[in-house]
């Protein structure tokens, strides 16, 4: 009883976990990266506004995949880049928004996206794992047509 009343002082808001973010310098300098190379170069609006969406949707993507490969291997250790999403954030709050800038995309769809995503393909992996673990090649069409060309073997002609 005594603990949880020493606790309770020391922790206002009564929670059991608050998420804090800390950044090493180095992956701050990745922050810093990141809004360098949307602010340095000089683009016209439109420019800037397509890399602004590919630059987000690039960030949404790469969060996906995170998610599938910490579930694949976990991160263990001192990471070298912040994740896809605080970086997603960063670009979001402050580099300067494009002349077309859709609020309800950038802070609702492509996050849900992310989310709907992250879950399918974790619950992929849970059910499919040896899939992710095949090493080698995958044809998408048939070998040996006009389109695709001859049936190449994997570590031989590639």
């Amino acid at each position: 009883m005594l603990v949880k009343t020493l606790l309770q002082s020391h922790f206002e808001d009564q929670t059991d976990y608050k998420m804090i973010n800390a950044y090493t310098l180095d992956q701050k300098k990745e922050f810093a990266a990141d809004l360098g190379a949307m602010i340095n170069p000089q683009w016209s609006k439109d420019v800037y506004s397509f890399q602004y969406f590919a630059t987000m949707l690039w960030f949404a993507a790469l969060a996906i995949y995170e998610a599938v490969e910490n579930t694949i291997w976990p991160p263990f250790g001192r990471q070298t880049h912040p994740g896809a999403k605080a970086r997603y954030n960063n670009i979001l709050e402050n580099a300067p928004r494009p002349y077309d800038f859709n609020q309800i995309l950038y802070y609702e769809d492509l996050p849900q996206l992310v989310s709907f995503w992250e879950n399918e393909m974790k619950e992929d992996v849970s059910v499919n794992f040896d899939l992710y673990e095949m090493y080698g090649s995958l044809y998408l069409a048939k070998p040996n047509t006009e389109w695709r060309g001859r049936e190449l073997i994997d570590r031989v002609d590639y």
